[in-house]
C-alpha cells in the first residue's frame, strides 16, 4: 500500500475511534436533558462511527507496525443544543475535507479499495450531518425526535431511519446487514 494511503488510513481510523467515544457521551447527555430518542440517534451515529474505524483497520491489515497519528477531535460537553452544532461542524469538515483529501490521493495512487472505503464513510457522513440537523431542529421547537427506529450498515456504517432497506444505498450490503436501534 501506498504509504501516503496508509497514513491518511491511519487518521481515518483514529477520527471515527474518537468520533464513536464522543457520539456516545453526547447521546448520554441528550438523555440527562430529556431527549432519549435524540440519545438513540446519537448511540446509532456512535455505532456507526465505529463501523468507519473498524473498515479502516481492517484496511490497514497488511500495515505492521506502531504509527504515531494525528487527528483532529472536538472536546467537551455542553448543552445538547450545542454539542449539536458542534457535530454538524465536525460532520461538515470530515466530508468536506478529509475525507475529499484522502479521496483523490486514494485515487491518484491507485488505491481503490481504500479509495471506496472514504467515499462510503464520506456519504455516511453526511448523512449523519443531516441527521443531526433533524435533531436540531426538534430541540430548537422544544421537542424531542419522533419513536421511529434507526438503522446502520454494518457495513459501511450507513445511518437510516424508519423502516430497514433491502439494501444499503451506499454500499448494496443486504438488509439483514443493519443493526437496530429503537
Amino acid at each position: 500500500m501506498n504509504q501516503m494511503t496508509a497514513m491518511d488510513l491511519r487518521s481515518a481510523f483514529a477520527a471515527e475511534s474518537m468520533s464513536s467515544i464522543a457520539y456516545d457521551v453526547l447521546a448520554e447527555k441528550a438523555l440527562e436533558e430529556g431527549f432519549p430518542n435524540a440519545a438513540r440517534l446519537l448511540r446509532a451515529i456512535a455505532f456507526s462511527e465505529a463501523m468507519h474505524a473498524k473498515r479502516f483497520f481492517r484496511e490497514l491489515r497488511d500495515e505492521a507496525g506502531r504509527h504515531a497519528i494525528t487527528a483532529m477531535a472536538g472536546f467537551g460537553v455542553r448543552a445538547t443544543r450545542d454539542n449539536l452544532i458542534q457535530a454538524i461542524e465536525s460532520e461538515e469538515l470530515i466530508v468536506e475535507d478529509m475525507y475529499a483529501t484522502y479521496i483523490r490521493t486514494a485515487q491518484a495512487k491507485g488505491e481503490q479499495s481504500a479509495a471506496e472505503c472514504f467515499e462510503q464513510a464520506s456519504l455516511t457522513e453526511k448523512g449523519h450531518q443531516q441527521l443531526c440537523r433533524r435533531v436540531l431542529d426538534a430541540i430548537d421547537s422544544g421537542q424531542d425526535l419522533p419513536d421511529d427506529p434507526f438503522h446502520v450498515c454494518q457495513f459501511c456504517g450507513n445511518t437510516l431511519e424508519g423502516d430497514v432497506p433491502r439494501a444499503c444505498p451506499i454500499c448494496g450490503a443486504d438488509g439483514g446487514q443493519f443493526k437496530t436501534f429503537d
